[in-house]
């Protein structure tokens, strides 16, 4: 909950104040969003993995396509789990611990000022490690899905350039 105005005495404490707990409001809803992109993505990458498996009952196309599909399969299951890790990557910090609150009572009031506003900056940089953690498990996810796409295009341009094509 926003302190009120007229309780910051320290000069430049109450912009700063307000500038940090404004981007660890916008953060927040960085990561709400991130983590509606990723469910998307995670249904994304599930259905292309499903899609490949419905292929398992055809006849590979020699060895070649049998290790296509097989690598397929496990590229795809891989990055279904780096999308599943990222949507997971949790543990994020809104503000300071009933803890941390605790130590701060003690202190004359712009002691209190100084080590919150110190406690709410440690926050959002907490906050933005794990959210690149996240994303990087998200990008993964894509770059390999998106592999595994161009792949597919691939081989199946190549099978019908090479005149064998399924019913």
């Amino acid at each position: 909950m926003p302190r009120s105005r007229k309780n910051i005495s320290l000069p430049g404490v109450e912009f700063v104040y307000d500038e940090v707990r404004s981007k660890l409001t916008e953060q927040m809803q960085s990561i709400e969003s991130l983590d509606t992109k990723i469910g998307i993505v995670f249904i994304f990458v599930g259905s292309i993995l499903i899609g490949v498996m419905t292929r398992a009952n055809e006849p590979a196309d020699g060895p070649v396509g049998a290790l296509f599909f097989l690598s397929s399969v496990v590229l795809l299951a891989i990055a279904f789990a780096f999308t599943l890790v990222s949507f997971f990557t949790r543990r994020y910090k809104a503000s300071p611990s009933p803890e941390k609150l605790g130590e701060m009572v003690s202190g004359t009031p712009e002691n209190i000022q100084l080590a919150l506003l110190s406690t709410l900056i440690e926050v959002y940089y907490h906050n933005a490690r794990k959210l690149r953690i996240k994303i990087l498990w998200l990008v993964a996810g894509l770059v390999i899905t998106s592999l595994v796409v161009i792949l597919a295009l691939v081989a199946e341009f190549l099978r019908h350039l090479g005149g064998t094509t399924h019913a």
